[in-house]
């Protein structure tokens, strides 16, 4: 039997492009990857002049020009050599590539979706891209009342090629990975109240050392992002994850609520879109606020199992079939 062919294209953001090329694969497809991967310079003449705006004219838009220029023609060049025309191409992320890129990928597609993962009011660029798809999806409902282009709802999804990982033995109580940003503040509270319940917390943060944190042992600085895979690894042997909204950005539901379900994983949340999902179960998922009595009953509790078939909508495998419309699927637009 000929593989089905899917062209995939998104962003590096750590390596995430590798666990849906894993995950395409498990369900069988011939995959071809288009990243756009890190910038370099082309020469010494770029690299000076770029510190030179950035530092002395607080301009940093000649790198980001470069940055462009680089990747289009990359992706145009890639992209012209392809001999197939592709079943199925997946762009995820679309503001992230030129429209020129886009119209040669849509002459090398049978059917071309989108998929934004990001609120579209940080990126409202990405608007221009969306009339070169058959079907564009969000993960924020708010952002198709707030948009005259046709968009369609969706949400994240759980990598189901991986369930063999989560067998590894438990070494957490409670894990968090993420950036230093607005949020800290809240993941602090949240986890100096889980460590004085005996709790042992694991606290990655993408950040150099800061001196006001120091006296908190839970956390880790990274010095390099870890993959999403490596990420995986580490929160299989957790018992609970944290997960704290980007309030003023989106609404949509973060991979860790999705992680969370798929994994059979306790969550913390501070989400409290969270409570109108089907898989919402306040054993499982607790929201994070002002009224906190419950959260040592929590902790203790036990996790309890979600249906199969809600646990099937979720995942990546249902996501695509979805997404694409290919028999049979569970329809996730709720």
């Amino acid at each position: 039997m000929i593989k089905q062919t899917i062209l995939v294209m998104m962003t590096s953001d750590v390596k995430i492009c590798n666990s849906v090329k894993d995950n395409l694969e498990f369900l069988n497809y011939k995959v071809v990857l288009v990243v756009n991967d890190d910038f370099k310079y082309k020469n010494f003449k770029d690299k000076l002049v770029n510190f030179y705006k950035k530092v002395f004219k607080n301009d940093k838009s000649f790198k980001r020009q470069l940055t462009r220029n680089y990747e289009e023609n990359k992706n145009l060049i890639f992209l012209k050599q392809q001999k197939t025309i592709f079943d199925y191409t997946l762009v995820i992320r679309p503001d992230k590539f030129s429209l020129k890129v886009l119209e040669e990928a849509k002459t090398k597609s049978r059917k071309m979706v989108a998929y934004q993962w990001d609120g579209m009011s940080r990126f409202p660029e990405v608007i221009e891209t969306v009339d070169f798809f058959d079907e564009f999806y969000v993960f924020d409902k708010n952002d198709i009342e707030s948009n005259s282009k046709k968009l369609s709802y969706t949400t994240n999804f759980y990598f189901d090629c991986y369930n063999n990982l989560f067998k590894n033995e438990i070494k957490y109580d409670v894990y968090f990975i993420g950036s230093y940003d607005s949020r800290t503040q809240d993941l602090i509270r949240m986890c100096s109240e889980l460590e004085s319940m005996g709790l042992k917390i694991n606290v990655l943060l993408a950040t150099s050392p800061k001196k006001h944190l120091k006296k908190y042992k839970f956390i880790t600085y990274l010095k390099k992002s870890l993959t999403y895979y490596d990420n995986l690894e580490i929160l299989s042997q957790s018992k609970i994850i944290i997960d704290l909204a980007h309030k003023d950005l989106h609404t949509g539901l973060s991979f860790r609520a999705f992680e969370s379900l798929g994994y059979n994983k306790k969550m913390i949340t501070t989400n409290k879109i969270i409570k109108s999902m089907d898989f919402y179960n306040p054993q499982n998922i607790f929201v994070y606020d002002d009224d906190r009595a419950d959260l040592i009953e929590f902790v203790k509790s036990e996790y309890i199992s979600i249906p199969e078939t809600i646990k099937l909508k979720y995942s990546f495998s249902n996501w695509f079939n979805y997404m694409f419309k290919i028999e049979p699927f569970i329809n996730i637009n709720n």
